[in-house]
């Protein structure tokens, strides 16, 4: 799972995700813990704002031009 920055508004709907706790709480109503140290499933829409960072284990086209690379993981 590599680690991004978003720069603007992201949205995902499906997928595995790393957040910390604190991102986490705000949307725990479209989230089911995972395998692994603050991993995530996606249950429902959620959202981060412009400078949120983010754990993501892929990445669509539309959704590689709302990220940038912070750090490669495994």
């Amino acid at each position: 799972m590599k680690t991004y920055k978003t720069n603007q508004i992201l949205e995902l709907h499906t997928g595995r995700i790393r957040l910390n706790a604190e991102q986490a709480g705000k949307r725990k109503s479209f989230l089911r813990p995972s395998k692994g140290k603050d991993i995530y499933e996606i249950t429902g829409k959620v959202q981060f704002i412009s400078g949120e960072i983010v754990g993501l284990e892929s990445l669509d086209a539309a959704t590689a031009r709302k990220v940038d690379l912070v750090e490669k993981g495994e």
